[in-house]
């Protein structure tokens, strides 16, 4: 039985993954919030109401803003390209998230360190690549 490359998958995946930011910015806020020092103005339920409402919404759809001429080329990309999970597969994408994501932050937006945009676009691409990629062994046109 032949498959096809799952083209949208990949395409409307990696367009949207500046978003994964968010849940890692609302996680580091979260822990921060919770181990750091007590402050009686904000209780635990309102911290984690604060952490789920920043990351998901906030900084998840302000990244997808910022961030989607990038990576919706790279997406294309990878999608004429046909790419297959491996290894090299897995941090070539890694790679390629993280440059465009500090040459975007360098030229377009300096929102961010460079540091952080170099992190952040490598982490989120691959996770991303881990997610979106058909595995290797996949038996396509």
């Amino acid at each position: 039985m032949r498959k096809t490359y799952p083209k949208w998958k990949v395409l409307v995946g990696f367009t949207l993954c500046p978003g994964l930011a968010g849940p890692i910015f609302g996680g580091l806020f979260l822990v921060d919030r919770l181990m750091g020092p007590r402050n009686e103005s904000m209780g635990i339920i309102l911290t984690l109401w604060a952490s789920i409402a920043f990351s998901f919404f906030a900084s998840a759809l302000t990244a997808i803003g910022f961030y989607i001429v990038p990576f919706f080329l790279l997406s294309l990309l990878y999608t004429v390209m046909k790419l297959k999970r491996s290894w090299m597969t897995c941090a070539f994408v890694s790679i390629a998230g993280a440059v465009s994501a500090l040459l975007w932050g360098d030229y377009v937006w300096h929102g961010l360190t460079r540091e952080a945009n170099f992190s952040i676009g490598a982490v989120t691409s691959l996770a991303m690549s881990v997610w979106a990629l058909p595995k290797a062994s996949f038996e396509g046109e």
